[in-house]
């Protein structure tokens, strides 16, 4: 199962998930000769560059490692060097990883199309191979840089996951609200604005619809994924991290859902459910009504309003003020 990362996190979300060929029910997917000839030609080369014969290796972790172009090593190291004390803690976390993890550090999308078989949307950065305990990672523009660290970390974190998910039930929104979590990622602003205009709009929230949406893009994507990091943010400092993870490590061990909620949170999933809405709508409706674009509009009004009265009576202050001085001196 591939998860493709954008590393911009303005305003929406910008993430893909493509569900296993067998997973998709009432979809055919189609591959253009073209494609699978680009596909075919590319991979020799990317694959050597892939065992590392023609990069350099930075080691992340005792066994993660990151294969970097020898042009790109430094600034590479730098970025890893940020979390690498937060990729070890992974390990603890979920345990070790069953094999090497390779981070395959590449120039351009059209590499990463070469190297997973995968075409990643425009907007991609990244994409995690659990199967392949591979990760792929788009440095060519200064941005991709500056999201490296948090990028990287997301993918370890779909990695690691998919370690645990013997049975493969955990839910999508668990998988990516707990890989932004561990990241780094935080409800912001432009988050908590998604989040608001939902519960404004009357809109469904409902993590059922999020257990296997298949594939996102657009608005919907955005608020795909502001859902799932606040369903994760919630049991976290309801619950505490330690209680997630095992949450996680037991559904995809196979557990009964309602039992393993119920055993870690004292209410079955719909009981869970129903308290993260009940905690959406108390903490994020108010934002939205107080930024709400119609009201910032009435108050703009109200201000010009009361500015041109403002200034309306003090020109009438004045005039009546020349008429006095007139008639004094006549």
């Amino acid at each position: 199962m591939p998860y493709f990362r954008s590393g911009s996190r303005k305003n929406i979300f910008y993430k893909f998930f493509l569900p296993e060929i067998t997973r998709i029910q009432g979809y055919k997917i189609t591959l253009s000769f073209k494609k699978l000839l680009l596909r075919l030609s590319l991979f020799p080369i990317f694959a050597s560059f892939a065992a590392g014969q023609n990069g350099e290796q930075i080691f992340l972790t005792e066994n993660a490692v990151i294969l970097v172009p020898p042009e790109q090593k430094r600034i590479i190291a730098e970025a890893a060097e940020q979390c690498a004390g937060r990729a070890a803690e992974f390990e603890i976390l979920f345990g070790q990883p069953t094999g090497r993890i390779e981070i395959v550090i590449v120039r351009s999308l059209t590499e990463i199309t070469g190297l997973s078989g995968f075409e990643p949307p425009g907007w991609s950065q990244a994409v995690a191979l659990p199967e392949q305990n591979r990760i792929y990672i788009r440095t060519a523009k200064p941005e991709d840089l500056e999201h490296l660290p948090a990028v990287l970390l997301h993918e370890l974190v779909h990695i690691h996951l998919a370690g645990l998910d013997k049975t493969n039930r955990i839910p999508w929104w668990l998988h990516e609200g707990l890989a932004d979590l561990l990241s780094g990622e935080e409800i912001d602003f432009s988050k908590a604005m998604i989040l608001s205009w939902l519960t404004l709009a009357g809109k469904k929230l409902d993590l059922t619809d999020l257990e296997h949406p298949g594939p996102l893009s657009g608005s919907g994507a955005g608020q795909s994924y502001a859902l799932s990091l606040s369903a994760t943010t919630y049991y976290n400092q309801t619950y505490g991290l330690e209680s997630l993870v095992e949450l996680t490590r037991a559904i995809g061990g196979g557990e009964n859902y309602d039992r393993v909620f119920l055993r870690q949170t004292g209410e079955n999933f719909t009981g869970f459910n129903h308290q993260w809405q009940t905690w959406i709508r108390q903490r994020y409706s108010a934002i939205g009504l107080i930024s709400s674009p119609i009201l910032i509009w009435i108050f703009i009004l109200i201000l010009m309003a009361l500015a041109f009265c403002q200034i309306k009576r003090r020109n009438n202050q004045k005039i009546s003020s020349w008429e006095d001085e007139y008639l004094e001196k006549n």
